[in-house]
């Protein structure tokens, strides 16, 4: 398993692993109707990987505490998605993804 890093940084390592296992935005896996968009606006495919971003996901909602920066607790997202936030719904259907994929 690739290490965590300090703080909210995502090694190169873990970002790849990431990539690997999730392959689309997390958005697009959950609703083929969304459009993925860099933070610039741009628009991309769902699968481009080289322009996908990570998400931090907390086991629960809590305030105040960060996600660690591995596997278990990211989830690939286009860069536009992660800026403006994900909904409620949204987030508990990363964590479930999380806890099928990571057993």
């Amino acid at each position: 398993m690739p290490k965590t890093t300090r703080g909210n940084k995502v090694s190169p390592t873990v970002r790849e692993a990431v990539l690997l296992r999730d392959r689309v935005c997390f958005l697009y896996r959950i609703n083929k109707a969304h459009k993925c968009f860099d933070t610039y606006g741009n628009p991309h495919a769902p699968d481009d990987t080289n322009r996908l971003s990570l998400d931090h996901v907390k086991d629960e909602a809590m305030l105040g505490k960060k996600a660690r920066s591995d596997v278990e607790h990211l989830v690939a997202l286009c860069g536009a998605a992660n800026v403006k936030g994900v909904s409620r719904e949204s987030r508990q259907l990363q964590r479930a993804y999380l806890r099928r994929v990571n057993g």
